[in-house]
């Protein structure tokens, strides 16, 4: 994509700087409308943002006391590029990006796994898991949320129970576990299940 940083230059010729400026604006608009609303764009929408597109920045960036920062780093190579958040004066950064199974559902044969998250690589850090199944009728549904705390070499996962209503649900059909270092849902429901999504929401990465 052309851009000439010199132009105009005082003694072109109008044909050759106009054609160069001509070029700029035009590659201008297009590197904006990345992820604003190009010049193009009549209001209310133009200029805003219609996405934040974060690279990874390889390190944490720094902040000042007065500004804060959103941006994308690659925290272990088994989870890729997420993006985090920074407050101000350089405070511990929060993933913002949940991690989720496929769009596709699971399925995961009676007494069977599927494999949630490989956490080496990863620094200390600490997590809250989700699941649950669509495939099953009926009332309580089969789902389950649990703590993760990963020591940098210890995974540990604590299995919750909770309520819906006046009514607990059972969290014993479908849990976490860990195999290692790699965080695991189980099928305990006794049968095969053919619908099942999984969310890690990460809290808190050292």
């Amino acid at each position: 994509m052309a851009y000439f940083t010199n132009t105009p230059i005082l003694s072109d010729n109008l044909s050759v700087s106009a054609v160069q400026m001509n070029t700029n604006f035009s590659t201008i608009n297009t590197v904006f409308g990345i992820d604003h609303y190009d010049f193009t764009v009549a209001i209310p929408n133009g200029g805003f943002h219609k996405s934040v597109t974060t690279p990874d920045q390889g390190t944490a960036p720094s902040t000042s006391a007065s500004v804060a920062s959103f941006y994308g780093l690659i925290p272990s190579a088994n989870i890729g590029l997420i993006q985090f958040s920074r407050g101000p004066s350089s405070s511990v950064p929060s993933p913002v990006t949940y991690l989720q199974s496929p769009a596709t559902p699971l399925s995961i044969l009676s007494a069977g796994t599927s494999n949630v998250l490989d956490f080496t690589g990863l620094p200390a850090s600490m997590s809250t898991a989700y699941c649950f199944d669509t495939s099953t009728t009926g009332s309580p549904p089969i789902m389950s949320q649990a703590l993760v705390t990963w020591s940098g070499s210890v995974l540990i996962v604590t299995n919750m129970a909770f309520t819906a209503g006046s009514s607990a649900i059972p969290t014993t059909k479908l849990l976490f576990q860990t195999s290692g270092s790699v965080l695991q849902v189980k099928n305990n429901s006794g049968g095969n299940l053919t619908g099942t999504y999984w969310t890690l929401q990460l809290l808190r990465v050292t």
